[in-house]
């Protein structure tokens, strides 16, 4: 179930960093639609996720207790065997107060915002994404990002597919629209095997569409912002977060190990 909560309860469940510095500007309650885990478990046990979609020999999402918790999702050893998770189509963005892009400062108050924070110990070889997305089941929401298409039919991510590139790239569809991917000018600079990495994908709602905004970084309240996509994909569609590894050329088993995820959205 997801639960409504007021700003004592968005500051305990997301703690510090990036949550606490929005909340302070935001400087009045507030209310909206959450989500967050950070997997302590023995398994996945949380009942808000949704079924994990695994492809191929030994590919799985399991919940690790050690380290403070983690969430791996295992590639297994097939070429292109994969492993992603959502937690479930609650989130919509004709649910939000409409907010211009372009004529005032993105009010995150309005937005839908997914975060996580990860490491992936191979990062050759290998596909990941996380954000946004219309479905719990696809096999990725992304399919080729050279000639952008999509298995998904809204949705705004980040994308890593060395198949084409070694690129971290800003993925987004929208059913009215095409498919549009834009690599970061830096992808070097926040990109390295097993080393953590955050990453956080906001939606704002523009009447019509969302327009997509993208950070990265090691510190959750200190993000750098890098980039925008305008009409990213469509506001009246039900949306998950999405997080998915996928092997790629070879048979080495890549472990995507993702700390924290958490999601909000402002209710109607």
């Amino acid at each position: 179930m997801i639960t409504q909560v007021s700003k004592p309860g968005v500051e305990k469940a997301f703690g510090g960093g990036y949550a606490a510095d929005l909340l302070h500007e935001l400087q009045r309650p507030l209310r909206g639609i959450y989500w967050h885990d950070h997997f302590w478990g023995q398994a996945t046990e949380d009942p808000r996720l949704a079924t994990a979609k695994t492809n191929g020999t030994s590919a799985s999402v399991a919940a690790d207790n050690a380290a403070r918790g983690h969430l791996l999702l295992t590639t297994g050893t097939d070429n292109d065997g994969y492993a992603g998770q959502g937690v479930g189509l609650n989130w919509q963005g004709n649910f939000c107060p409409s907010t211009s892009l372009y004529s005032q400062k993105v009010a995150l108050r309005d937005a839908l915002i997914t975060e996580c924070r990860f490491k992936i110990d191979i990062i050759t070889s290998v596909k990941f994404e996380f954000g946004w997305t219309d479905s719990v089941a696809d096999a990725g929401a992304a399919l080729v990002r050279a000639t952008p298409t999509a298995t998904a039919d809204n949705a705004a991510i980040f994308l890593w597919d060395t198949a084409e590139n070694a690129n971290l790239e800003l993925f987004t569809v929208n059913a009215a629209g095409t498919p549009v991917s834009t690599a970061l000018s830096t992808p070097a600079a926040v990109w390295a095997a097993a080393t953590y990495l955050i990453l956080r994908v906001a939606l704002i709602y523009n009447g019509t569409d969302m327009d997509a905004f993208f950070w990265t970084g090691t510190d959750a309240s200190d993000m750098t912002f890098r980039g925008t996509k305008s009409g990213a994909c469509l506001g009246s569609v039900g949306l998950t977060p999405w997080v998915f590894a996928q092997a790629r050329v070879g048979s080495a088993s890549k472990v995507a190990s993702v700390d924290y995820m958490w999601a909000y959205g402002p209710t109607n």
